[in-house]
């Protein structure tokens, strides 16, 4: 007797679906199917809506893909992963595989996370509309890990709003230097949460209000007053960034005293003036270990233009809860260490600002064996030494070649010489030549 295959109430699938024997039940015998894609036993119900699941993840290419929900849908169909899927129920799906997503101040207490952190923080706000209402964006970054810290939406972008953010941050991040727009709502709740912390008025804000202020309806603006406000935009910006106290005063006075003949350009040299305590000299900065490049907020201002991107290109998430759960998507999957079956660790610390021992430490939790600054899966390992059993390579330039076709990329001579150990090789030199033997300092 031929049945006809259904398709699977978990996947939607129907060609992996085999039939499996037979049931009874009160109305008589009922046939028994199994999905192998889903590795699951089920009875057809016509009468029964067919639940659906989507591939692990799939939120994150939504995001970083910035694909619509139907491209999305066109993708799974094409992979044959829930035919049946409808667009109102991918969305749905994609809001619950969200939510299991951490959220920031979740990810504050992760050691891994804290091991990075440089303590100078950079801050910002930002509007960011969703259908329902206008809504305002907190974002706050460790700037010499480029570690994101908060991402917040908030309904207003008050003191009161941004402080309670703040004193969840201030549980485990205590910054040294804190990098602002100088925006009064911030100044006010940063120095109530941290106010042993230095406020740094941000130098690209401090050329941008300049510029707008002097160079307001340019057009009427004659040649040589445009090179004498220039000339005095340059003199605020050498003050704002002097080396010491002294030659600030110096271009300070300076600015005020040619300004003096320029109505417009005068009032903006007082207000740098009343202002010029948040600008630190380079001395000022390298006692905080700092650097004049952490002055700037541009790593904040590129994280919150990310955010920006992201939801300009995608579906417009319903409500601000919504909007939140893919913003802690966003930031999570990148403050997160992935692993794969051939891992550079070096290269992992490097480029997500991590220690290494921290990344080793992650790799282990990962179950996998760590040889030299390079981490491989068990699997990978087995096959590796195997591989060397069977070829039995003649030397090291051989035994490279194997083991670089089978991970695809170069590889230390260290972690060769160690699989080569652990397969039951014996390295031999027969002559060393010193001209080709390079040496490293231990410290470094």
């Amino acid at each position: 007797m031929s049945v006809a295959r259904p398709a699977c109430p978990l996947c939607g699938n129907s060609s992996e679906v085999v039939l499996d024997g037979l049931r009874r039940v009160k109305a008589g015998v009922k046939p028994v199917f199994f999905c192998k894609r889903c590795k699951r036993h089920f009875t057809p119900n016509p009468y029964r809506r067919p639940s659906h699941s989507i591939p692990p993840n799939i939120v994150e290419r939504y995001l970083f893909d910035c694909m619509g929900i139907r491209a999305i849908r066109n993708v799974m169909l094409q992979d044959s992963v829930a035919t049946s899927l409808s667009t109102s129920t991918l969305n749905r799906k994609l809001i619950e595989q969200a939510r299991t997503y951490p959220n920031w101040q979740d990810l504050l207490k992760e050691p891994f996370i804290q091991a990075k952190w440089g303590h100078i923080l950079g801050i910002d706000t930002t509007t960011l509309k969703v259908p329902s209402n206008q809504l305002y964006y907190l974002h706050a970054v460790d700037i010499p890990s480029r570690d994101p810290l908060i991402y917040q939406l908030i309904n207003r972008e008050d003191e009161a709003s941004i402080r309670e953010h703040l004193s969840v941050l201030g549980e485990h991040y205590v910054p040294k230097l804190v990098v602002l727009d100088l925006a009064p709502e911030i100044i006010a709740a940063v120095s109530k949460v941290f106010p042993k912390a230095k406020l740094q008025g941000c130098l690209f804000h401090l050329e941008k209000r300049v510029k707008e202020k002097l160079f307001f309806k340019a057009r009427r603006l004659n040649g040589a007053t445009l090179r004498f406000r220039e000339e005095v935009k340059k003199l605020i910006m050498k003050a704002a960034t002097a080396h010491n106290k002294d030659e600030q005063q110096f271009y300070l006075k300076w600015a005020l005293q040619i300004s003096s003949f320029d109505e417009v350009a005068h009032k903006v040299v007082l207000d740098f003036r009343d202002k010029i305590r948040y600008y630190h000299t380079v001395e000022e900065l390298r006692m905080l270990g700092a650097g004049l490049n952490y002055a700037y907020n541009n790593v904040t201002e590129s994280q919150i233009g990310e955010v920006k991107e992201r939801f300009r290109h995608m579906r417009w998430p319903r409500n601000a809860e919504t909007a939140q759960l893919y913003i802690n998507v966003l930031w999570s999957s990148k403050r997160s260490i992935k692993f794969k079956e051939f891992t550079d660790l070096e290269l992992i610390a490097k480029t997500t600002h991590t220690p290494l021992d921290v990344v080793k430490a992650r790799a282990k939790e990962a179950g996998l064996e760590i040889m030299g600054s390079y981490a491989l899966s068990k699997s990978l390992l087995d096959k590796l030494t195997n591989k060397l059993r069977v070829m039995k390579p003649r030397s090291l330039e051989e035994a490279e070649d194997l083991i670089t076709s089978e991970v695809g990329m170069e590889v230390k001579v260290n972690l060769i010489t160690e699989l080569l150990e652990r397969s039951g090789f014996q390295i031999k030199f027969s002559k060393l030549v010193a001209r080709e033997i390079s040496i490293e300092p231990v410290n470094e």
